[in-house]
């Protein structure tokens, strides 16, 4: 995984990231663990149609790191974002990453 791959992921210093999700600094050689970005869902469930209350937060840890769903119009926690596709303030919204939104 590289870090444009993921809009969340923001460079902080010469070697470090900052993940706005997990509000967590990050090593540029931890990108590709399980425990943190290549674990990660959140990009792949935003580069779909993802509703535009969806509230990730995940929780960085190496023994086993943890995503946690929400939503910010109505504050209930979710057991996955496939439940926001029956509710009826759905508002889809496709984020992709970030390099996709360049044109030269």
């Amino acid at each position: 995984m590289h870090f444009s791959d993921c809009v969340f992921l923001l460079p902080y210093k010469e070697h470090l990231l900052h993940c706005g999700i997990a509000n967590q600094f990050l090593k540029y050689e931890d990108l590709s663990c399980e425990w943190a970005c290549g674990g990660c869902p959140i990009p792949s469930i935003t580069s779909a149609n993802c509703c535009l209350y969806l509230a990730p937060k995940r929780f960085l840890d190496r023994n086993g790191s943890l995503t946690q769903w929400s939503c910010a119009l109505t504050g209930e926690e979710l057991d996955s974002p496939a439940v926001c596709n029956q509710c009826e303030c759905y508002r889809g919204l496709r984020l992709g990453s970030r390099l996709d939104k360049c044109s030269i």
